[in-house]
């Protein structure tokens, strides 16, 4: 068996880590259906296809694919895994399915995709897979809105929903009761196994501090991030901690530097000079700086 599709990471009873090491997916598994959250990139789609064969969960098992927020490395995977999931709906919220059904986003899409799906196939090993499968329909059928209020019964094992408050509009959390799981998508930052993290506050700097504050109520066993690495037991709070100290001393280095005179663009510059590095070039220059833009203007605010 090819060691890409074998690296699947069983996490609990219940579920389990697929995707590459740079673009995580879920699968959840009850008695009477499995579910899918994160969608992933177009690269990614067909080696969750194959690890799905492995375990030999049957593919008309899978009834859910949960995209968590519409983000071009969170949401351009989907055509290609409903095209191999054939009893699959695609489930998101109303302002995910809002933006994906502008025509500008697969123009943009199909920019960011391929910069990302390029470095992560070259840095996981992917070209094996095959080609990456087409992005359009952004929202292949069937699909339906969800609303994070909704709790998903597989038999036995249930997914419950946040809305996610300061990374994305429309974003979803997921919780898996049964399995003390959390499953945080990009609410819980971007963190990999050398220690970098990458701020993440693009809606909300005080929604993205409460999300992680419910995520700590729901005293997590185990929390799963859209990327690298998961943390269990202990290192759960002790992650959730460092995030949010790390988080407030960026904010705080970009107010103190523009109250003493600092212009934006050269804010935005040394955030992009601070964190362009290492894992964070999977994304595009052009991608990242946008991000600091939009992070110097987030922790102006209030």
């Amino acid at each position: 068996m090819d060691s890409r599709v074998s690296q699947v990471r069983r996490l609990g009873q219940s579920f389990w880590r697929l995707g590459s090491c740079h673009a995580a997916a879920y699968l959840v598994r009850g008695a009477e259906a499995s579910a899918i959250f994160e969608a992933g990139i177009s690269a990614t789609a067909p080696l969750v296809l194959s690890q799905i064969d492995a375990l030999g969960v049957a593919r008309e098992e899978v009834r859910h694919l949960i995209i968590s927020h519409a983000h071009a490395d969170h949401a351009t995977g989907q055509a290609g895994l409903m095209a191999g999931l054939p009893r699959a709906t695609l489930l998101l919220t109303q302002a995910s399915a809002d933006f994906l059904a502008r025509p500008k986003t697969l123009e943009h899409y199909a920019y960011e995709d391929g910069f990302t799906s390029a470095a992560v196939a070259e840095r996981d090993g992917l070209t094996p897979f095959g080609p990456w499968p087409a992005l359009s329909p952004l929202l292949p059928s069937p699909w339906r809105v969800l609303d994070p209020a909704e709790e998903l019964d597989l038999g036995g094992v249930s997914l419950r929903f946040l809305a996610d408050q300061g990374h994305a509009p429309g974003g979803l959390i997921a919780h898996i009761p049964q399995e003390g799981a959390v499953l945080a998508a990009d609410s819980a930052g971007f963190a990999n196994h050398q220690g970098q993290i990458f701020p993440l506050y693009f809606v909300s700097y005080t929604g993205y501090l409460k999300n992680l504050d419910e995520i700590a109520a729901l005293s997590p066993t185990f929390l799963g991030l859209g990327h690298q690495v998961c943390f269990e037991g202990p290192d759960v709070d002790r992650y959730l901690a460092h995030l949010a100290e790390y988080l407030a001393s960026e904010r705080k280095g970009v107010r103190r530097d523009h109250a003493a005179g600092v212009a934006n663009e050269d804010l935005v510059r040394g955030m992009f000079q601070r964190h362009y590095h290492g894992e964070m070039t999977l994304y595009s220059a052009e991608g990242i700086v946008n991000c600091c833009r939009i992070l110097v203007r987030r922790s102006l605010e209030g």
